[in-house]
């Protein structure tokens, strides 16, 4: 195998909730004069020639056109529900995760990640000095159920998966900036 074709992945923006952390729903704060959530769904869709499908417990209207939401696997879990959800949809051999909150990935971040042959990696991530960032990042739908044993732990976390997978980290075209969360 090469790198990965769109054909090969289904695209998911893990939303989260609608967070007051910075006094407004951190999903419509203005980037390059569009909310968070919309340039990251614009910037998947020239990537991909794809719409991103969102994940999250609290939908919210936004102007892309054929847009789906699904609910987290597990209310309240963070990131690991929206994962398992993600996972569970796909129909592809890989899915795309990326978290809402992420300014500063670019066009040619997505296309380095999707450039790079993953071989066994279950996943591909963006990151820098071999550790990978976990939501920016190419999964094997095949790992679902190791994601879906760790939701029904009361304590579980993505970092606890990662060390139950085999991972490639990419390092990112545009730099630092590409793994900057708001959060």
């Amino acid at each position: 195998m090469s790198s990965l074709t769109p054909e090969m992945v289904t695209p998911y923006i893990l939303t989260g909730d609608k967070s007051s952390q910075f006094g407004v729903d951190h999903r419509m704060l203005e980037v390059h004069g569009r909310p968070l959530l919309a340039n990251l769904a614009l910037l998947v869709r020239a990537a991909l020639h794809k719409t991103p499908v969102f994940v999250g417990d609290d939908p919210i209207e936004i102007e892309l056109g054929d847009t789906r939401w699904l609910a987290d696997a597990k209310k309240g879990a963070g990131p690991l529900g929206g994962l398992v959800s993600a996972l569970r949809d796909c129909a592809t051999e890989w899915a795309l995760i990326l978290a809402v909150d992420l300014p500063g990935l670019a066009l040619a971040d997505i296309w380095s990640l999707m450039d790079v042959d993953p071989g066994d990696a279950e996943l591909q991530a963006l990151g820098l000095n071999e550790k990978p960032e976990p939501l920016i990042g190419l999964y094997r739908k095949s790992t679902v159920g190791v994601w879906e044993s760790l939701l029904s732990e009361s304590k579980a976390s993505l970092e606890k998966g990662l060390s139950k997978l085999k991972t490639r980290t990419v390092h990112p075209a545009s730099g630092q900036q590409a793994l900057m969360h708001l959060n």
